[in-house]
């Protein structure tokens, strides 16, 4: 009985410091309106991938995977490449997650100059449901996490650990595909589910070194994701993903999806404000990410112990309680 009531205090002590465990940056809010439109067409360049290191924030690779995530339509309209154009070839994760069953994901590759670009797309889950499914889904995805060292020696949300098990098994599928091809440089991207998974994506391709069979290197990874929920389960160590500083998340920082899912993103984070969206605050438009990535400062990244994961542990115990 003891047990039990020590437990519900402590669940509702941790439940309490929510309101006050988020500070967010102001610094975004309005910048948009100093910053030039982009050209109808902008073309693709090898020298974004050259000019700084994977572990520097790059406005150009983040606009052009926001332009990628939100609509291909978009992106090809936007951005050109000399010669072939950048063609995505579609995969099914083979996997149930979150209500969305084989979640799509694709990759494709195109030359600029004398470096080839290979790029990774995740979907994210959509709309995640209602009601009683919703929350069964939602015990399902983060209700089992497991210590892996393919993901950094950390505990992983089982529904992300399945999406990304799924796409590394089908790229190991893919090997030789890109034997012959010179300076390799590789795009991750992702909304939503599929932002958390190309953490996990981005991470294991470091571990492992090497995509499709061919060695690569963080310095040749790029990962850039948008809304990505929590992804790694270790509410007491919010920096111990921050080591792989080749992730950039880029999150609207009034998205309470973002900021109340359990779980740390690995990397860094990038928030920006975008409380008046066209569509809701967890999926924006292009347009509105276009403005809040022009308004990001790469010294702003943010870490900290985030509300969900005092919600989940909080109510973890109070489960235990019982």
């Amino acid at each position: 009985m003891k047990k039990r009531i020590v437990s519900i205090l402590l669940a509702l002590a941790m439940l309490a410091g929510i309101g006050g465990a988020v500070s967010v940056s102001a610094r975004a809010e309005g910048a948009a309106a100093a910053e030039a439109r982009l050209p109808a067409k902008k073309e693709l360049s090898a020298q974004w991938f050259k000019k700084r290191p994977s572990d520097e924030f790059n406005r150009d690779i983040a606009l052009m995977a926001a332009a990628l995530v939100k609509d291909e339509t978009e992106f090809k309209n936007r951005y050109g490449a000399p010669g072939k154009p950048l063609e995505l070839e579609r995969f099914s994760a083979g996997t149930f997650i979150f209500g969305v069953e084989n979640p799509a994901w694709k990759i494709g590759s195109v030359e600029l100059g004398d470096t080839t670009l290979v790029v990774v797309k995740l979907d994210g889950a959509g709309a995640f449901g209602s009601g009683q499914y919703a929350v069964s889904n939602f015990i399902g995805y983060y209700g089992y996490a497991v210590k892996s060292e393919a993901y950094g020696g950390c505990r992983v949300a089982a529904g992300h650990r399945s999406y990304a098990d799924a796409v590394w098994e089908a790229l190991s599928g893919l090997k030789n595909r890109f034997d012959g091809k010179k300076n390799l440089k590789l795009l991750i991207t992702g909304h939503s589910m599929g932002a958390s998974c190309a953490n996990l994506l981005g991470v294991r391709l470091e571990e492992e070194g090497q995509i499709c069979g061919r060695k690569i290197g963080g310095e040749d990874i790029y990962v850039y994701t948008f809304e990505a929920l929590g992804v790694y389960l270790d509410p007491l160590s919010p920096f111990s993903g921050a080591k792989y500083g080749n992730i950039m998340n880029l999150v609207n920082a009034v998205d309470i999806a973002v900021l109340f899912m359990p779980g740390q993103r690995f990397g860094k984070t990038y928030m920006f404000n975008c409380p008046d969206p066209e569509n809701d605050r967890h999926n924006l438009s292009f347009q509105e990410y276009r403005d809040g990535i022009n308004g990001v400062d790469p010294a702003d990244n943010t870490q900290r112990l985030w509300p969900g994961n005092l919600f989940a542990y909080g109510a973890l115990s109070l489960a235990a309680a019982f």
